[in-house]
């Protein structure tokens, strides 16, 4: 993944879950039959269960990539009521978020290079629906644009802009500015609809 490397590579086939379907695969092995691999039942049972673990710790990097695709391309619903924005006498609670770095950059520019903008394109199918929705106004049309997450062509959220842009950072956190340094005025820049602090 990303963690020892300068140079990120989120824009791939999830190759992770081939290693972990062989890990699950010989920890089964291992648990449910270790003497056709000449191991004593006991030796048999802790192999299997590091193979499980390894098996898990691959299968959760491969699920961190297709959550990064899907964001890509689709946001997460955020939404709350009055009542649930957090008060606070010290913080003004902004809403999510992430520190903009130099990382962030090199995603987006990864994201609109040739070989990245295949991440950014709707499927075939989502488009049709789009464009059966424009031209009919019936029953599938109905269910067809219903947000469910059952729905395989369900339109984007209302949210406009550019998704990527938010997407390149699978893990936001609450933004609050101090209310002491609330004193000046602050300036405000957006390329879509959710704006962006400086």
């Amino acid at each position: 993944m990303s963690a020892k490397h300068t140079l990120e590579a989120w824009l791939r086939p999830p190759v992770e879950f081939f290693p972990a379907a062989v890990h699950a695969s010989c920890a089964f092995v291992s648990a449910a039959a270790p003497w056709s691999l000449a191991l004593h039942p006991s030796i048999g049972y802790s192999i299997a269960a590091g193979f499980g673990a390894l098996s898990f710790y691959r299968a959760k990097q491969g699920w961190q990539i297709v959550r990064y695709h899907r964001n890509l391309k689709r946001l997460p619903n955020y939404s709350m009521t009055s009542k649930q924005i957090p008060v606070s006498n010290k913080y003004l609670f902004v809403g999510k978020g992430f520190e903009w770095k130099p990382i962030h950059t090199q995603r987006l520019h990864d994201c609109f290079s040739d070989n990245g903008s295949k991440y950014l394109e709707p499927s075939k199918l989502f488009k049709m629906a789009r464009e059966y929705e424009k031209r009919h106004e019936n029953w599938l049309t109905h269910l067809t644009s219903k947000d469910s997450r059952w729905n395989l062509v369900r339109p984007l959220p209302p949210v406009e802009g550019i998704p990527a842009i938010h997407g390149i950072e699978p893990d936001e956190v609450d933004v609050v500015q101090s209310v002491s340094s609330r004193v000046g005025h602050t300036v405000v820049f957006g390329t879509n609809v959710s704006v962006k602090l400086v």
